[in-house]
């Protein structure tokens, strides 16, 4: 055997190497990687379609509840903010029966606080699903408050003139803001353990959506789970 052939053996060698996982014949560095690629592409990409499925049905739920009130214009961002002030009996609906504005997203742990005008008789604060709910009041300057801690959606309404279109919301966390969760930085610790098998610090990003991808193809293919296993021990080798 010449020096060359001697040298190409010795590369595909390194290379190629057996399982002890199962797996049959030999798999290449590449092709796994390939493989597992593969397979994490798909989970964030179901992931991101799970997040963006759940992200429009709230924006249809507000847009639906508030169909038809005339200073409803979309939900005004107040995310970042630890207090946040909604009027009650702005001009709307023909005459002083809106809430100003008609529907805000805020971070959790926000005090959202109603404060009456004194203008379109009396009004009340109450939700749909009956969380909360304030005093019939007409006198201005009266409040009512609220601290949000759980991400959602809250409905409400002022009961007399819900007819009329007297109605807001409050959507709690969600995109938007400066409240949209930890950054990529912070991510970068609690998912690099998902990244190392790629040595690419851009895949933190996919999080737990690329785990479950992984674990998501384990389930249906034992041998590219084996050969996961495979790779993740000759990387941290």
């Amino acid at each position: 055997m010449t020096t060359t052939d001697a040298d190409a053996a010795e590369r595909t060698n390194r290379d190629v190497e057996p399982t002890d996982h199962g797996i049959g014949r030999p798999v290449s560095r590449r092709a796994t990687l390939r493989a597992l690629g593969g397979v994490v592409a798909a989970g964030a990409t179901l992931g991101t379609a799970a997040s963006g499925a759940q992200a429009q049905s709230s924006g249809g739920d507000v847009d639906a509840w508030l169909e038809g009130v005339s200073n409803y214009d979309g939900v005004v961002d107040r995310t970042g903010s630890d207090a946040v002030t909604v009027e009650v009996g702005v001009e709307a609906n023909q005459g002083a029966f809106g809430f100003g504005p008609a529907a805000i997203r805020i971070s959790p742990g926000t005090t959202v606080t109603w404060e009456w005008t004194g203008k379109g008789s009396s009004h009340n604060v109450v939700d749909t699903e009956g969380d909360f709910e304030s005093d019939l009041v007409e006198s201005a300057g009266h409040t009512f408050e609220r601290t949000f801690e759980s991400e959602g959606t809250y409905t409400y309404s002022c009961v007399p003139h819900e007819t009329l279109g007297m109605k807001g919301a409050i959507v709690v966390g969600g995109s938007g803001g400066s409240d949209g969760g930890s950054g990529e930085g912070d991510d970068g610790g609690s998912n690099a353990g998902i990244a190392a098998p790629f040595g690419d610090s851009g895949t933190r990003s996919l999080g737990g959506l690329a785990l479950g991808g992984v674990f998501a193809a384990a389930l249906a293919s034992p041998g590219l789970f084996g050969a996961f296993l495979w790779f993740t021990e000759r990387e941290g080798k």
